[in-house]
């Protein structure tokens, strides 16, 4: 905090010597006088910011510590963005609806098969719940329907159909956290088995079939790792005066600001991102 108190008075000396043609410098006297004038009133400041900063956390250059619900509304803000956030592959699967029937002792064989089917389904939602060390817990939802190639036989007559499939997914889900230097936090899924449910609706000339089963998908083969951005800036300008003697220009100076050293740690139920800044001139 002193260091960023002498960094303010070094820039107010700057411009100030900077307009200034000729400068009529103060006694001693005169100095002192305004010190022991000015210092109640600079001592009462230094408290004041004492005690703003007494709780902060230090050790780093950058520290932010984040809850669960601005987390959520970044997810949420990137589960709306699209609908087509996972493509759903059906291979060939033969006799997934059969049935044996007999008329007049003739027997025969109603069967419908899987010919093949691609349709992109919808990340509903994904919210979390809690922190804890570096993992996060929370819940995933998908939702979605399309339609796919079918073909059988009814009462021995082939034919060939486009029946609608609908999928949902209601699961609870765990991601490891992980800092980067490009100022985001990179969710990793963890292994976890997760049920899909799939209804289908077959209507095989008049056979009427309403069809279900419940699968189980591998968390990683569907998520792969998200980069969440956590908003920082960049890139800071700096203020310069000007060279030329009695100008109150200010010339502003951009400097990237590059991230090093990132790390995430969980305190109280909240995030917290550590890191250190260098500052490089563009």
């Amino acid at each position: 905090m002193k260091i960023l108190r002498l960094i303010t008075l070094l820039f107010l000396l700057l411009y100030f010597f900077s307009g200034c043609k000729s400068i009529d410098m103060p006694t001693i006297e005169q100095s002192q006088k305004l010190i022991d004038f000015y210092k109640p009133q600079i001592n009462l400041a230094d408290r004041n910011i004492d005690d703003k900063t007494r709780n902060l956390p230090s050790g780093n250059d950058l520290i932010l510590r984040l809850s669960i619900n601005p987390i959520n509304t970044i997810l949420k803000a990137l589960a709306n963005r699209r609908e087509d956030d996972i493509k759903l592959i059906f291979y060939q699967s033969k006799n997934v609806v059969k049935e044996e029937k007999s008329i007049l002792g003739i027997n025969y064989t109603n069967f419908i098969n899987i010919d093949t089917g691609t349709f992109s389904v919808n990340l509903k939602a994904l919210n979390f719940s809690k922190f804890d060390k570096n993992i996060v817990e929370g819940r995933i939802e998908i939702e979605g329907k399309g339609a796919i190639s079918a073909s059988g036989k009814y009462i021995g007559v082939h034919a060939s159909i486009s029946p609608e499939v609908q999928i949902y997914l209601n699961e609870p889900v765990s991601f490891n956290l992980e800092a980067t230097d490009s100022g985001f936090i990179v969710l990793k899924p963890r292994p976890a088995k997760l049920t899909l449910k799939t209804k289908f609706f077959f209507k095989l000339l008049e056979w009427k079939i309403p069809w279900g089963y419940d699968s189980q998908l591998e968390f990683t083969d569907i998520m792969k790792p998200m980069a969440v951005p956590i908003a920082l800036n960049t890139e800071i300008q700096f203020p310069k005066p000007s060279k030329k003697a009695g100008s109150n220009e200010i010339e502003q100076i951009p400097y990237e600001v590059q991230l090093k050293n990132s790390r995430l740690n969980t305190i109280d139920s909240k995030l917290e991102y550590r890191s250190d800044a260098v500052f490089k001139r563009r």
